[in-house]
């Protein structure tokens, strides 16, 4: 990438690094992260970028701060339980449960130049990540399904 380039893309991404160093305080504050930190997750699969580039790595670091952050505050504000039904399930949350999509995704673009014991951590909580949102899309299917069934 052209030091043009580098600085176009550099400033794209620069409110990201903003949204991380505030923590919301309200549910439209976590929208406004979820938004920003989901719209940069998908931007940053369509930069110019190496996924080796120190670049690349920071943003990829300030994303997963920033959903960890948006996890945390999940479960402070109480948007989502595991056993909620459906209907007690706001449409405009729905989009939360993709959150450990997001930092799953995100775990498997940290490039490492670590130790085996290091991998085996980042491996492990990929894994986690991707486990807890499989079942929470299994969740919401059961749900959904049982929901359908009583109509």
């Amino acid at each position: 990438m052209s030091s043009a380039d580098s600085s176009t893309s550099s400033a794209s991404f620069k409110h990201l690094f903003q949204a991380t160093t505030s923590i919301p305080v309200s549910e439209s504050d976590l929208e406004h992260l979820f938004r920003v930190s989901a719209a940069e997750c998908r931007k940053l699969d369509d930069s110019d970028y190496s996924s080796s580039s120190p670049e690349f790595q920071h943003i990829v670091q300030a994303l997963i701060q920033n959903f960890f952050i948006i996890s945390t505050c999940i479960a402070k504000f109480g948007i989502l339980s595991p056993n909620e039904e459906l209907d007690g399930i706001k449409t405009a949350d729905l989009k939360y449960y993709l959150t450990s999509y997001y930092l799953g995704t995100l775990f498997s673009k940290v490039y490492h130049t670590s130790t085996p014991q290091q991998d085996n951590s980042a491996i492990e909580t990929l894994a986690a990540q991707q486990k807890r949102f499989k079942n929470l899309q299994q969740s919401l299917v059961c749900t959904f399904i049982q929901t359908i069934c009583c109509f």
